[in-house]
């Protein structure tokens, strides 16, 4: 017997609802997807700032004391390239100043102008010498 019931296929209310659970749950995923994306970029660019600056840290370390002179710098690359070529989107900048008669006080500064927030990140050390 056939009862009145034919169950053989999906409603159209059925469908509708399924449409919109999936739909629903791709835009989800996108917006998180695209979150992650944007949040990689800036930790990346972060990074580069940082190695920027540590860079030029290391390379005052491995400056004489002679070669140290007091005073506000920039470089003259502005804005740099990771590498330090010019044509970039990091300003670097640093301070030297006489700690003692045998140590040094430097700041080194780097922004990156497309963070948004252009928020500078800064290094400072106490150089030594005999």
């Amino acid at each position: 017997m056939l009862n009145g019931n034919n169950s053989k296929g999906f409603t159209l209310l059925e469908l509708l609802i399924g449409m919109f659970v999936f739909t629903t749950s791709i835009i989800s995923i996108t917006a998180m997807l695209l979150a992650s994306v944007k949040n990689n970029t800036l930790n990346y660019r972060i990074n580069q700032v940082v190695s920027i600056a540590e860079s030029k840290m290391e390379y005052f370390k491995n400056c004489g004391i002679d070669d140290l002179k007091q005073g506000d710098y920039q470089d003259p690359n502005n804005p740099i390239n990771p590498d330090g070529s010019s044509d970039g989107i990091y300003n670097l900048k640093w301070k030297i100043a006489d700690k003692t008669p045998f140590s040094k006080k430097i700041i080194v500064t780097v922004t990156d102008e497309k963070i948004g927030v252009n928020k500078p990140i800064s290094l400072e050390a106490s150089i030594f010498f005999d």
